[in-house]
């Protein structure tokens, strides 16, 4: 069984309300395109992320997507956004690969981690690690 990790609300509109916007307002046709273009190339490139990178960038990526903005070398801290089982699920490995990357990370000092909560002490250095 399936759940949802989030409460949202989904809505059905037709294909025919679609087309007469698309035939009726240039800007929304504009907008969705963009849209839709942004979305193939996340796709693609997580395609090519989980099918090129090893295990220990994809997991630096991914910690690194999450992660909030920071100055170079400065620490950051946050949670991370789902279970451990899922982010594996994710990024295509194992949740004992997840586990020692994060372990191999921490023994570099690149990453301390407690619970679901993820620090990283020097942002450039983790990234340079990366290769990003």
């Amino acid at each position: 069984m399936a759940l949802a990790r989030f409460l949202f609300k989904m809505f059905f509109i037709s294909k025919q309300a679609v087309d007469a916007c698309l035939a009726n307002n240039q800007d929304f046709a504009r907008i969705l395109i963009a849209n839709l273009s942004t979305q193939l190339q996340h796709f693609a490139h997580q395609i090519a992320t989980l099918t090129l990178h090893n295990a220990a960038r994809r997991v630096i990526g991914y910690l690194l997507h999450h992660a909030e903005a920071s100055k170079a070398g400065e620490a950051i801290s946050f949670t991370l956004p789902s279970s451990k089982n899922n982010i594996a699920s994710h990024l295509n490995i194992s949740p004992e690969t997840l586990s020692r990357t994060f372990r191999q990370l921490s023994d570099l000092n690149l990453m301390l981690i407690n619970g679901k909560t993820i620090t990283i002490p020097n942002m450039e250095k983790f990234r340079h690690f990366g290769g990003f």
